[in-house]
């Protein structure tokens, strides 16, 4: 996972990182929404508090739109293929145990097989500045299908993960429109290795690209 960000992740990801100053992770209450509003519709929270299941305790309208319903209360794991559930939950953990930031290139596909790729952030926040016990996330697809927003996403894929350099803000990349396509091939891929971040554009750490 080799790319710069899609402008929303990178705006995003830019505000936390103002936010949080020289903590590991900025506290709840100094994520306004106020300060975020172009992003409110595509941003979700986890509570993270309990780590066996994550609920959404804020899912932003175009989000919901996208999946066809109401993501209040369901727990986040539910949103990924089968084969990829330990993989989000090993993303998870490396944001409330390491206070990581963790990016993924995802497919999102409905239930005809119609696949929209997408990138998604997950950020640590902390109730009280003592532990992290929540996520602040985005959902970013790459462009608008048709069928976005008629016929609801079924399922997440990870294509791969990275974690964001600490420190730097990432500049934002040019978002790409993406047509219909078939959903991505199951077959696993080889797993990219682990790069330094160059300088001066900063880019992924690769984690794990391909699927298991």
């Amino acid at each position: 996972m080799d790319s710069q960000l899609d402008p929303s992740i990178a705006a995003l990801y830019a505000y936390w990182t103002r936010q949080r100053g020289s903590a590991p992770a900025p506290l709840r209450s100094a994520i306004a929404p106020a300060d975020i509003v172009p992003l409110l519709g595509d941003v979700f929270i986890l509570d993270a508090a309990q780590r066996a299941a994550m609920p959404f305790r804020l899912a932003g309208t175009r989000l919901c739109a996208s999946f066809g319903r109401e993501l209040r209360d369901e727990d986040f794991l539910a949103l990924w293929a089968r084969a990829d559930i330990a993989r989000a939950a090993e993303a998870l953990l490396a944001v409330t145990a390491e206070a990581a930031a963790i990016a993924l290139r995802v497919a999102a596909i409905n239930g005809r097989g119609q696949a929209v790729g997408a990138e998604m952030i997950l950020l640590p926040m902390s109730q009280d500045g003592r532990a992290i016990d929540r996520v602040l996330g985005l959902l970013a697809p790459a462009g608008h299908p048709t069928w976005l927003g008629l016929h609801p996403i079924r399922q997440l894929d990870i294509v791969a993960t990275g974690r964001l350099p600490s420190g730097t803000l990432p500049a934002p990349a040019s978002r790409a429109a993406s047509a219909d396509r078939p959903a991505p091939a199951a077959s696993p891929r080889a797993s990219e290795r682990a790069a330094v971040i160059p300088e001066p554009r900063p880019r992924l750490v690769v984690l794990e690209g391909g699927r298991r």
